[in-house]
């Protein structure tokens, strides 16, 4: 995780201020370097995927980045959202799937004696007896 964010660093502070020669050197021999990320197996090849290539000034070895990368952005921003993610996701609480409910059964909507026709429609003139004509 050390060595993400040292990346992180490296990548953020050429982004944020790529005006800046200072940002774009680093001391091959620093030692904080050399223990977070210079020492680490692949850390070199991930500076060297940034845009840092070895060079020696003054017969110091420096890793320096002579051009901004067009991809730098995207790399930053990959970077940055590896370290922001939770190391350790919380598990997710197991949940049943819903229960089905059965169909409802379909209620006849038609007279059988002729389905184009409503079974409320051949009752004719009930007078609110069902058909049973009047009571008195």
């Amino acid at each position: 995780v050390k060595a993400v964010k040292a990346l992180l660093k490296f990548a953020g502070n050429v982004v944020e201020h790529p005006e800046e020669d200072k940002f774009r050197k680093i001391k091959f021999n620093h030692a904080p370097f050399q223990n977070v990320l210079g020492s680490r197996p692949g850390g070199l090849e991930a500076l060297e995927v940034l845009g840092f290539r070895k060079v020696d000034i003054d017969g110091e070895p420096f890793l320096v980045m002579e051009t901004i990368p067009a991809h730098l952005n995207s790399v930053y921003t990959q970077l940055k959202q590896q370290v922001e993610q939770p190391q350790h996701p919380q598990p997710q609480p197991l949940t049943r799937p819903p229960v089905s409910s059965p169909a409802p059964i379909p209620q006849p909507t038609t007279n059988f004696s002729n389905p184009a026709v409503p079974s409320w429609q051949n009752m004719g003139g009930m007078g609110g007896l069902g058909g049973m004509g009047g009571m008195g």
